[in-house]
């Protein structure tokens, strides 16, 4: 999978878990089997600096 890839899945399962108060930082990683924990935070990073994503308590996420 790409980096695009991964963004992605991140996204939707952040939107997924969006009416339970958002998608902690274990639920993402547990969700993709693939990925570690460096990559997954640096995509995260990634996505709060573009604004797709906002942390509305430490380590979940909701989408903007």
């Amino acid at each position: 999978m790409t980096v695009n890839d991964y963004r992605v899945k991140v996204l939707t399962i952040i939107e997924n878990y969006d009416k339970d108060g958002g998608a902690t930082f274990d639920i993402i990683l547990g969700a993709i089997e693939e990925i570690n924990e460096d990559e997954l935070e640096q995509i995260i990073i990634d996505l709060l600096r573009e604004g797709l994503i906002y942390e509305p308590e430490i380590f979940r996420y909701k989408v903007t």
